[in-house]
């Protein structure tokens, strides 16, 4: 993943488990898939096994989203 400029506003596409708590029979089963996911924040860092992102900032405060990189799909830098 190539590194961006701290708070550039990103748009990620990663997966993330499914977890279904009810009975199906085993040919329904063996096709569930994950969970496909979006999130939007600023570009705090990244290494090996991490994207950092925070979808607020206030000051030198802000949130953090940690998305493990295995599950990282697509990166988007949006227009600012």
């Amino acid at each position: 993943m190539r590194k961006y400029k701290k708070n550039t506003i990103l748009l990620v596409d990663w997966v993330d488990i499914t977890d279904h708590n009810d009975w199906y029979p085993e040919e329904k089963a063996e096709k569930k898939e994950l969970s496909k996911c979006q999130s939007v924040g600023y570009y705090l860092n990244h290494d090996n096994e991490s994207l950092r992102i925070s979808s607020t900032i206030s000051g030198n405060d802000r949130s953090v989203i940690v998305i493990p990189m295995g599950c990282v799909k697509k990166v988007k830098k949006l227009k600012e």
